[in-house]
């Protein structure tokens, strides 16, 4: 997510961006085996500031779908401006089906059960 923000006068550089997933704070106690949040980037090149921070989820499974928030807030002449992007990611996956016979030989007249099994992520119905 890319935020910016806007001044008059001088400009203050972009205020510092965090990222939150499900309200927690992902640079505090970060679980690094999953997420990365990289360094901020400020160009100042152009008519405004622009201040970069990407989060990274290294492995996209199950357990890191859900909110994500990207938060800036900056203070101007003892006022704080603020704003945020939410972002809801779904992981999903393709689902498999097997089971557990291919080629079954059954007496005539005779009840056959056979079953299916489907796996993925959200759940197969």
């Amino acid at each position: 997510a890319v935020v910016s923000t806007q001044s008059t006068g001088s400009r203050p550089p972009p205020g510092e961006i965090k990222w939150y997933f499900e309200g927690r704070d992902l640079d505090l106690g970060n679980d690094t085996n999953l997420y990365r949040v990289e360094d901020m980037i400020v160009d100042n090149r152009g008519e405004l500031p622009v201040a970069i921070r990407n989060l990274v989820i290294k492995q996209a499974r199950p357990s890191v779908s859900g909110l994500y928030v990207c938060k800036t807030a900056v203070l101007i002449a003892n006022q704080l401006y603020s704003d945020s992007e939410n972002i809801e990611i779904r992981v999903v996956s393709a689902v498999l089906v097997s089971t557990p016979v291919v080629n079954l030989d059954v007496p005539m007249n005779t009840e056959v059960n056979i079953t299916c099994y489907a796996k993925g992520w959200p759940k197969p119905q």
